[in-house]
């Protein structure tokens, strides 16, 4: 992994993590879709080949079932890449491609936005890709990013 890789990694957890990440658990749950075993990964590089996103999915069985689905764990577009137009196209990119897989393994995508930073409009940008939402998610007591603060 390159620095760019890590600055990358951090950037999400900044965004997105509102407990403290433990790096030993994300990796074991990113590598089995790295190796395409139970999962997927996809990203969006540049000409200077430095990743600018990415999806993170795994296949997985919901409380409920013992049928699998398609989960997404992730989606980030680093923010240097999220001017109006090529910020969309590279998110759209990743919902395509996951949306592919989806059919291609003939299993239900579940995926969705668990952030507190640009809710709004990540939800209307989801909704524009795959329709309406099935439900909400709801986070009381702690904000993305929060972890940070309660290092310092």
């Amino acid at each position: 992994m390159c620095s760019s890789d890590l600055a990358l990694a951090e950037e999400v957890y900044d965004e997105m993590c509102f407990v403290e990440p433990d790096r030993e658990k994300i990796v074991t749950l990113m590598w089995p879709a790295l190796l395409q075993e139970d999962g997927i990964c996809f990203v969006v590089r540049g000409r200077d080949k430095e990743i600018q996103g990415g999806i993170l999915l795994r296949t997985a069985e919901p409380w409920f079932s013992s049928r699998k689905v398609l989960d997404e764990k992730l989606l980030f577009i680093s923010k240097k890449y999220r001017n109006m137009r090529s910020g969309l196209r590279r998110a759209k990119l990743l919902c395509d491609a996951a949306k592919r897989k989806a059919d291609e393994l003939g299993i239900p995508l579940c995926i969705g936005v668990f952030c507190t930073h640009r809710t709004e409009s990540k939800m209307r940008f989801y909704e524009s890709q795959f329709g309406p939402s099935v439900g909400g998610a709801f986070l009381y007591g702690a904000t993305s990013g929060d972890y940070k603060m309660m290092e310092a």
